[in-house]
């Protein structure tokens, strides 16, 4: 985030398929999820707009080392759940809401 808010990284602004960025997510922590004996649950609550503009790669990135710190504090056997939904906003844009659930040990303070 400091790096964006500070101009040293620029965001992309361009069309990408949202439908196919969450298949490779999905590929991508279903393989980590299967080598440590953990199931994987991705909930994409309809409808979904198939394209959306902005920086797919950023936000791939993101997402995956959320689900990824899931996979890692989730002993077997365990689930992993990821869910997606789509909120429309009144300026006619949509609000992404993206939703990371573990059965891994929580830490107490």
């Amino acid at each position: 985030m400091s790096r964006i808010e500070s101009g040293r990284m620029v965001l992309k602004d361009e069309a990408f398929s949202f439908r196919e960025m969450i298949r490779q997510i999905n590929v991508i922590i279903h393989g980590q999820c299967a080598d440590k004996g953990l199931d994987f649950v991705c909930n994409q609550v309809e409808p979904l707009d198939a394209y959306f503009s902005g920086d797919d790669l950023r936000l791939k990135q993101i997402i995956i080392n959320i689900l990824g710190n899931a996979v890692k504090f989730t002993d077997a056997p365990g689930t992993v759940t990821f869910t997606v939904a789509q909120q429309d906003a009144p300026d006619g844009r949509a609000i992404m809401g993206f939703t990371v659930k573990d059965t891994g040990i929580a830490l107490k303070d």
